[in-house]
């Protein structure tokens, strides 16, 4: 059976091994049926994600470990954790802030890391403090459900964030926050990351 340590030896490595790229490291921790649910949605195998790394498609500058809560059931460990990404994909940079999952077996005494799953903590999960009022200029446009905000005294960006639901919403033009740059819909702030954990 594991102990809360092995487990958390087996975190380091992984994540070492990700950041120097250490393909054989990952290869001997990762079981052959491994998966990744990454950052954007996507599946990665065992293979894909060696071999990303080893041709360094995908790169790891650092991966700070936040926290983590490991769980066991019989022989299998269920890592709970936050992570800081920050790296490149296909030469676009990225930076993340991350909720993982990870999956470790126990075979023949031996810590395999059998899945992750990550899932980026958007910014605009990030509210800033209750007194941050918006300006006058900020709010000279927005219109929340076709009611016209201009002028509102004391509207704070945290009470507009809290507002802001659907996809009928429009804010000025470069209003920033969670919403896209340059766009007047409020839209889900898409993942700026690659893979990760």
């Amino acid at each position: 059976m594991p102990i809360h340590a092995d487990v958390l030896k087996a975190e380091k490595a992984f994540f070492d091994a990700l950041v120097g790229a250490q393909t054989g490291d990952l290869d001997d921790l990762l079981t052959d049926d491994f998966t990744l649910a990454d950052l954007g949605g996507g599946l990665m195998s065992k293979g894909e994600l060696t071999e990303a790394v080893r041709l360094r498609r995908l790169q790891f500058e650092a991966i700070e470990h936040v926290e983590s809560v490991v769980r066991f059931h019989g022989p299998t460990a269920i890592v709970t954790g936050r992570t800081q990404l920050r790296g490149s994909f296909d030469g676009t940079p990225f930076v993340a802030h991350s909720r993982y999952t990870h999956v470790y077996v126990e075979r023949e005494g031996k810590l395999y890391l059998a899945a992750a799953q990550g899932t980026p903590i958007p910014s605009s999960r990030r509210l800033p403090p209750p007194d941050a009022t918006l300006s006058r200029a900020r709010l000279s446009e927005a219109r929340l459900d076709g009611a016209d905000l201009s002028g509102v005294e004391g509207l704070t960006e945290q009470g507009l964030a809290a507002a802001v639901t659907d996809e009928h919403t429009t804010l000025p033009y470069g209003s920033g926050g969670p919403f896209s740059p340059g766009s007047r819909t409020h839209r889900p702030h898409p993942s700026r990351g690659g893979p990760g954990t």
